[in-house]
């Protein structure tokens, strides 16, 4: 169990703990936003389908995210009492609205918020939703499914590199397709210096996009990103320079890899 240096007022904001590994990616994007948004909190790193997980979420799925406010309300205030949440884009919207920079300003000193909050910004919010959408339903298929989890799965069988990298053939050629889209809608802003969807600071693109692509530079196939997306691979250079990403390094796949001897590809 993890308790990061809280850079919010604790006893406005209250208890908030997470569960769920490091080596997720998805869990890395929830606890490297609470890093962003100033949000202190506890983190149990529990794997999936963990008897604690499936307690938690009829699917044994991470992250699980807990928010317990203090002071408590009485027994008849819903709004003071302890929420729990599966699924990463509902955590993800409920940090939006209980910790977004509309209230960060005033209550912890936060300046930026993960998502455009302003009304003006509905294009730009847009941008961001639509980035985070194919993370989820495009880049981690084809990335972790596709490649990463396989290659691990062959590397733990004693698969040497020449069969691994046959089995992976037309996998790595759909990431590679991939990545060249991603490029294409991102190159733009990126060679603007502004960040993934646009924004001018990190948003939630920015961190669900990073983890999957961090575990992809970890392996050997990492070579692809350079080659097909180099304006990308530019950008995770930049983001593994925040110290969101920093502080939720220890336990990826990138961190196991290095401490191995391995280093980053």
């Amino acid at each position: 169990m993890t308790t990061p240096d809280p850079s919010g007022t604790a006893h406005e904001i209250g208890l908030v703990e997470v569960w769920g590994i490091p080596f997720s990616t998805f869990t890395r994007t929830i606890t490297s936003g609470l890093h962003e948004l100033g949000v202190p909190f506890v983190q149990h790193a529990v794997p999936p389908h963990s008897s604690e997980v499936n307690s938690r979420s009829p699917f044994g799925l991470l992250p699980i995210f807990r928010h317990a406010p203090f002071p408590l309300g009485g027994v008849d205030d819903q709004d003071a009492q302890p929420f729990e949440m599966f699924e990463t884009p509902a955590i993800r919207a409920y940090l939006d609205r209980e910790f977004g920079a509309l209230s960060n300003e005033s209550k912890h000193g936060t300046k930026s918020a993960l998502s455009p909050l302003s009304p003006l910004s509905a294009r730009q919010a847009a941008k961001v939703d639509r980035l985070v959408s194919l993370v989820c339903t495009q880049l981690f298929q084809t990335l972790e499914h596709g490649v990463v989890k396989p290659r691990l799965a062959m590397e733990s069988n004693g698969a040497d590199e020449a069969s691994i990298g046959v089995a992976l053939e037309g996998n790595l050629d759909n990431l590679a397709a991939l990545l060249v889209t991603f490029e294409k809608l991102t190159h733009h802003d990126l060679e603007a210096g502004k960040w993934i969807a646009g924004t001018e600071s990190p948003s939630w693109a920015d961190l669900y996009a990073y983890p999957p692509l961090a575990d992809l530079k970890a392996t050997p196939e990492g070579s692809i990103l350079a080659q097909k997306a180099p304006k990308l691979a530019a950008w995770t250079e930049r983001m593994s320079e925040r110290s969101s990403i920093a502080k939720t390094w220890k336990g990826t796949l990138d961190s196991q890899r290095s401490d191995k001897g391995k280093g980053r590809s």
